[in-house]
């Protein structure tokens, strides 16, 4: 690194003149350095691009690996009460190992054991599903928690 200012008569890389005016002296670098020393030099653009395609091939392999999945609710009146379906549905696999083996459902998610637990998909749109009414109130928030458990079936 150098630690002096140096004025330099043209440009380190690709030695085109400096035009300058007034009276400083024009300066030349230290016979040690060189001029990539200097002002540092990005890499070329091939190089950025094949640096790229490798980022986005890494990417890409982690998200075609991943294991994508939707939950929700679906809610209907049932009489005095509403009707809850909780699900966990399956959108794409990925890689051998990463099937869902159980899904937990729990509407008391204050208690330690789930109230439901669904061993394989039992809904044909919905995928793991677990159904339950409860009366509705204002001041009460409709929960269910949702646990999954994932490796070979």
């Amino acid at each position: 690194m150098l630690r002096h200012p140096y004025l330099l008569g043209e440009c380190p890389v690709c030695a085109v003149p400096a035009e300058r005016s007034g009276t400083k002296k024009v300066v030349g670098l230290p016979s040690s350095a060189d001029p990539e020393s200097v002002t540092p030099q990005g890499a070329s653009s091939s190089a950025l691009a094949e640096e790229a395609d490798a980022a986005a091939a890494t990417l890409k392999a982690a998200a075609d690996a991943a294991l994508l999945i939707e939950y929700g609710n679906e809610a209907r009146p049932a009489g005095g009460k509403t009707a809850y379906t909780t699900f966990v549905r399956v959108l794409r696999k990925g890689k051998a190992g990463s099937d869902i083996k159980r899904v937990s459902f729990n509407i008391n998610p204050s208690f330690d054991r789930p109230t439901a637990t669904v061993d394989r998909a039992n809904d044909p749109k919905l995928g793991f599903a677990f159904e339950y009414a409860m009366a509705w109130r204002a001041s009460t928030p409709a929960s269910c928690a949702s646990s999954l458990r994932r490796g070979l079936r």
